[in-house]
């Protein structure tokens, strides 16, 4: 059993270091340094935390129109929500701002495929989060008359 788990973790290591050099980082073993693989975690890591923070204002999204269609549109409830998700993609496009401010930062170090994908990555956030704002920003114009009213 010890065998097995040290055989998947050798395994396991030899593809990340696999990867690393894939993505721009020196080889390992013709004893390259790891300074690479610092910037790569943290560009990673950002952007991990700017995935779920959209994930979550998909979320709160979601629970809003519920609210909106059991409740109707003129309640405390949703402006109070409209407030807390207008908050969190202000909050998410200052986070993909300072992502790209790093990528810009870093730049010479990536690969031209790498730097591409990165910010190909992060104009797809900045879209998901126009989406975002826009549905809420333009839902009143889509409210039907007796949602606007609320329940009977």
């Amino acid at each position: 059993s010890s065998q097995i788990n040290k055989l998947k973790l050798d395994t396991m290591e030899k593809k990340l270091d696999c990867m690393f050099v894939r993505l721009g980082g020196e080889d390992i073993e013709a004893g390259g340094e790891l300074a690479g693989l610092k910037n790569l975690d943290e560009y990673q890591q950002q952007i991990l935390l700017a995935r779920n923070k959209i994930a979550k204002i998909r979320e709160d999204m979601d629970k809003r129109k519920e609210n909106i269609r059991i409740h109707g549109y003129q309640t405390k409830d949703r402006i109070m929500a409209d407030s807390r998700i207008r908050r969190s993609i202000d909050s998410c496009e200052e986070d993909i701002k300072t992502i790209e401010a790093m990528v810009k930062k870093k730049a010479a170090r990536y690969s031209e495929e790498d730097l591409k994908n990165r910010n190909k990555t992060l104009q797809l956030m900045k879209n998901n989060l126009t989406l975002l704002r826009n549905e809420i920003e333009h839902e009143k114009e889509n409210i039907s008359i007796d949602q606007e009213e609320g329940p009977k």
